[in-house]
This record gives structure tokens, sequence and C-alpha cells, in this order.
């Protein structure tokens, strides 16, 4: 799940690159809107509940973890809400090379 935000995109880019390992795991990326919804936990979780709904076409619950590493308070909580509600497992994942600010090298 990554906004639209160019520098969030890169950033998602570079972690798929880091952890997608073909025949073992394969990472997704949902983009998402934040315009206009700072504050708006519901509305992000709508957005987060269809882009994992659809994931879930493919997927078990079981075969997914969620990164919330570097999101927003809202998106974050509601990030966490959809992975709960649908038995995914959320995780707070950092790439061996990061920055102070978190950002992949």
């Amino acid at each position: 799940i990554s906004s639209q935000d160019s520098n969030v995109k890169k950033n998602a880019k570079q972690l798929k690159r880091f952890f997608d390992s073909p025949g073992e795991r394969e990472v997704h990326i949902a983009p998402i809107t934040m315009r206009g919804l700072k504050g708006n936990v519901n509305a992000l979780k709508q957005q987060i509940d269809q882009a994992l709904d659809e994931i879930l076409k493919d997927y078990s619950p079981t075969d997914i973890i969620v990164d919330f590493t570097g999101g927003t308070k809202e998106l974050s909580t509601a990030l966490y809400l959809s992975c709960i509600d649908r038995f995914i497992l959320p995780a707070y994942l950092e790439a061996p090379k990061t920055t102070t600010t978190g950002q992949v090298r």
C-alpha cells in the first residue's frame, strides 16, 4: 500500500526490488490516494480494503505480510485495521541499508 507521492512511490519500488524473490516471494504495490484524507482513517481503510480484497483473490491471508513501515499515523492505523479484519499479518520491515529517515539506499 503506497500513497501517490513520488518519493513514497520511489521508496516502494526500491523495497520491492530488495524484497522480491522470484519463486519465493512476490511484492505487490497497491497505490492509494491520500490527498484530502488527512485524519480520515475510515476513507483510507476503504481504499486499503479494496486493495487487499483484490490481492486475496490470488493469495490466502496466511500467504500475505503487509508492511506498514513509514506510513503516516492515519495510514498505519487504517492498514493495521484492514489486516486484522482479514487475518493478514501486519509487519514493520526494515531493509538492512536504510538512512536515518528509513529510506532504502
